[in-house]
């Protein structure tokens, strides 16, 4: 009789603990998916993938999950298996713009342009105020030849505080492409107010002076590019 006492006891310890971890699960899978973004910050992007994969199985619903997944396989430029989380994600939750700006940016990558256009528009209706998709977005107008388009879309990205000489120079290069040397030169000029020593931009800055007759203020540029 005892022993029978202390078996069902034991039975019923493990069927507690059992339900104790089914029912912990999904904050099991919300720490490990934290730890994967730790990874990812540190530059261990191989453990941050192996602790994402972590993160699915404790809860096939983290769509958080699912969604560094995706970005970690772009990352490795694995654009299938990425799309295939990615669409996983999704299925989870449909509002998160930057998975439909990780989808939007693999399809550039791919070259399948108007399905970009499709998803990085979903990540900017989601939300207006994320900056990268309206960057890449501007990128791939200037693919389509919208280059006014373009240079909106990279003005508004600048708008939301992504700045940086790259965008500055990818607006400058749409405003070479419509003639506007002008506004081209005000991009220069805030390349290098952010990087006085860029040869390249006094370069650049100094062409575009040379298109307007400007020719001493060109002079002067082609002088410090050298």
């Amino acid at each position: 009789m005892k022993k029978k006492t202390a078996y069902f006891i034991v039975l019923l310890l493990l069927a507690i603990v059992a339900i104790s971890v089914w029912l912990l699960r999904p904050n099991i899978s919300d720490n490990t998916l934290k730890k994967a973004y730790v990874s990812l910050e540190e530059g261990d992007t191989a453990l941050a993938q192996k602790q994402a994969e972590r993160a699915i199985s404790w809860n096939g619903s983290n769509s958080d999950a699912y969604q560094l997944k995706g970005k970690l396989l772009f990352y490795d430029k694995n654009y299938t298996e990425a799309l295939a989380a990615l669409n996983s994600a999704l299925y989870l939750n449909d509002t998160a713009a930057e998975t439909w700006y990780l989808k939007g940016t693999i399809h550039i990558e791919t070259d399948s342009l108007d399905l970009a256009k499709q998803e990085l528009d979903k990540a900017i209706e989601i939300n207006a105020s994320f900056a990268p998709a309206w960057y890449r977005r501007g990128i791939l107008k200037a693919n389509l030849g919208d280059y006014t388009g373009s240079v909106s879309d990279y003005r508004k990205a600048m708008e939301l505080g992504f700045l940086g000489t790259k965008i500055l120079e990818q607006t400058a290069d749409m405003n070479l492409l419509m003639q506007d040397y002008t506004a081209a030169i005000a991009n220069y000029n805030k390349i290098l107010s952010l990087d006085p020593e860029n040869t390249g931009a006094f370069k650049k800055r100094g062409y575009f002076k040379l298109q307007l007759k400007d020719y001493p203020g060109a002079l002067e540029d082609f002088n410090k590019a050298i």
